[in-house]
This record gives structure tokens, sequence and C-alpha cells, in this order.
């Protein structure tokens, strides 16, 4: 029998972590992520005997994917994690900035040990077999190094689980790959029930409202997600071929850049490397006189999560003629969440109104109603497994149904079981 159980991303998004059992004969787990939340982060439910589990994957470097994977070998795993070269490189970098973020919190779960067994246990294999189970990894067009992940076994039926997956191209990223045909598949719900706007008409919103704001005086700040994010938008301001004030690129963000331009086989071009040359990199001590002159200041974090792109609004949060230009999805409770939708900015433990300008630009990297909707038409599946999203969720369950395809939507703690 063939079970499936959900430890993370069931009816949420964030802390992905799937086990798939092979009547007890092998365990395999797909990613190991944690999910943002405020006060603490959550981590994926209790896994049964971690130390049983023969091999893991991880689809990509993504904190909600990668995340606990050191708390999995501090639980007493000790196997390899099947995933590609760059997710390594960027996840080394998430790894050990999420371990500082948590000290300076006073919450810590692992400490660098179980990072760095973590890292040493990741393996680039393609495709292999492990005690009977083929196993394949299938770029997802989601970031640059992300995989899908099609298992198979005789007498089993076969999975696809596309992990977060995107069937548009964009700047940085071709769509994803060729998807086999299989008998189950577990999909990426995010946006199951929204279509995503066309992307050039958002690039063009984009580009109008920086150049809008440099026209009358203002500096920009782009809090941006530092992995893939941060990329794209550098490519699409690489668009506009002359600006009057600097580019600055500050923060994990150009961390992740200098690891990304060893990789550009991994992308859809190497134009990557032109757009960062336009930039000029920040240092701590810059900050306090960069931020005084106007400019384009492009940082982590995307949601303004004690980060450099909070000490630019601190600075600018009251200035007219300046703008704030969020870029993805903001959580609930976060800075970024506040200030779009009240246009209030926490400055120095008080709650002030912003006076510059707040925009938000949809530049989401998942597959939206449309996308999912073909990847179940080409993979033809008999079993679809609803995952990683909310009102999405229930969306593609139904999508599945019109189909006359068998629908799951679990939570987390249900285990399905196949014949």
């Amino acid at each position: 029998m063939l079970k499936i159980e959900f430890y993370g991303a069931g009816r949420e998004v964030g802390r992905s972590c799937i086990e798939i059992n092979y009547s007890d004969q092998v365990r395999l787990l797909l990613d190991c992520g944690v999910k943002i939340k405020k006060p603490s982060n959550e981590y994926p439910l209790s896994i049964t005997d971690p130390r049983n589990i023969d091999l893991a994957f991880l689809s990509h470097s993504h904190f909600d994917h990668i995340g606990a994977f050191p708390f999995l070998f501090y639980c007493g795993f000790r196997g390899e994690i099947i995933t590609t070269n760059l997710s390594r490189e960027v996840g080394e970098i998430i790894l050990n900035d999420a371990l500082k973020i948590e000290k300076n919190n006073g919450v810590v779960f692992v400490d660098k040990k179980w990072i760095r067994l973590s890292l040493k246990n990741m393996v680039e294999r393609l495709e292999g077999e492990i005690k009977g189970v083929k196993y394949k990894l299938i770029p997802s067009g989601h970031i640059p190094g992300s995989v899908a992940i099609f298992l198979e076994k005789e007498g089993y039926p076969s999975i696809l689980y596309t992990s977060d997956i995107n069937g548009r191209e964009t700047r940085l990223m071709s769509r994803h790959a060729f998807l086999p045909r299989a008998d189950i598949l577990i999909i990426d719900s995010t946006y199951g029930d929204a279509r995503q706007p066309s992307r050039r008409r958002t690039e063009k919103r984009f580009k109008s409202k920086v150049l809008e704001t440099i026209k009358r005086g203002g500096s920009v700040i782009i809090p941006s997600f530092s992995v893939a994010r941060t990329q794209e938008i550098l490519l699409v301001l690489d668009d506009i071929k002359k600006f009057s004030c600097p580019i600055y690129l500050d923060g994990m963000a150009y961390r992740v850049t200098k690891v990304y331009l060893n990789f550009l086989h991994c992308m859809k071009n190497e134009k990557l490397k032109w757009a960062v040359a336009r930039t000029r990199v920040v240092r701590n001590r810059m900050r306090a006189k960069i931020v005084k002159k106007q400019g384009i200041f492009i940082s982590s974090s995307g949601m303004l999560e004690c980060s450099p792109s909070s000490f630019y609004l601190d600075y600018l949060f009251s200035d007219s003629k300046s703008s704030v230009l969020l870029t993805g999805y903001q959580a609930n409770n976060t800075p970024g969440k506040k200030l779009l939708d009240h246009g209030v900015w926490n400055h120095y433990g008080t709650d002030k109104k912003v006076n510059c300008e707040v925009c938000s630009f949809s530049f989401s990297s998942h597959a939206d109603q449309h996308g999912i909707e073909k990847i179940i038409e080409g993979v033809n599946p008999r079993y679809i497994i609803a995952q990683h999203g909310d009102k999405g969720i229930s969306a593609v369950a139904q999508m599945a149904q019109e189909r006359d395809k068998i629908a799951f939507a679990p939570r987390n703690g249900e285990v399905l079981k196949f014949n």
C-alpha cells in the first residue's frame, strides 16, 4: 500500500513537508520547510521516527521548503537530500540568515552544527533509484534551480510532486519543462482560485511608477524577496536605459545575486550579469549617507521585516515625493501587510501614517488557475492532491472533479492511502 502523509502545506501556504511511504519498505520525504508566522515560526508536524526515512528531496531553496531540514537532522535523520547544486548554494545563505534572525529574537531551535550537516548531505542527482523507487528531477520554472519530483515504483501508482511551479515565462525563467504522465499529481494550489495579470502589463505599470517617482524628485524603495524576485526586478529595470539616480542593491538580496551569477545556465539567458553591473552594492556604513540622496533602493526583505528595506522606509516614510513598491505577497501580521492595508509604518515603536506613495505589484512565480488547468491536462492523473494553498485548494479540487478526477485536499496530519 502507498501512503502519503502531510506534515505541512495541507490547506496552508508554508512549511511544505510530505512523506511518501511504500508499504513501510521505503520512506521518502518531499521538502521540509518552515512557515513564517509571528511571534514565532511554525515547523512541520512531528515526523514519525525520522531516522528511518531513506531519502529526502528538496525542490528549491525558499524558506518554506528548506527551513526545517536542520531540525530534521537534529531529530535523527542522516540520509541524503536530493536537490540541485544551485538550491544548495542559495540554501546555505537562507539557513544561516534564518539562524541569525532566530538568535536576535531569542528563539533558536537548532544551531550551526545541524545547518552544516544538512548542507553536507545535499547532493545533486537529477535522476536515480533507491530500493526500487526511480526518481527524476524536472525543472519547474519557479525560481532558478527549482524542480518538480517524479517518482515511480513497479506495482504502485506513479507520483508527480510539482512543488512550487510556474507555467509562464518571466524575465528570469523559462516555463516549467515537459511534465510526464502520472497517476497521482500533488500540485501547487497557491493561486488555484485566481488569474494572474499579464506580466507585460505588470512590468509596464512598475516601470512607469519608478520613472514617475524619479521625475518628481523622490526616491524609490523596492522591498524584494532575495531569492529570484530581486533578480527579476533588476532585469525589469534594465529595460530603462538611463536613470538620473543610482540603483542600489542591499542586504541578502546581493549575496543571493552573487550566487546566481555563477549559475547563469540555470536561467533563461545571461542578461542578469548586465543588469547587476548597473547597480551599486551597499555596505552597512553607506546606508545613512545614501538614503539622504535620491536613489532606487532594492533590498531584502519583501515584507519589510527587520531588514535593510525597513531602514530606508524609516527615513523616507514621510516624504510625499518618494514611493514604496511592494513586489509580492504580504503575509498577515507583517509590516508590509500593515503598510499595504492601512498605510501605517511602525517608526521606532510608534505607528505613523505614511506620506510616501505605496503600490503593490504581482510578480508571482506560481502557476495561476489557467496554468494549473494546463498542468492537469498534460499530466492527466487519476488522482489530484491540492496542497500549498488556502482558498486556492478548494478551487483546484473542484477543477479536478469537473474533469472526472478523484480529488483530495488533505489537512496537515492526514494520511492518504492508495492500493
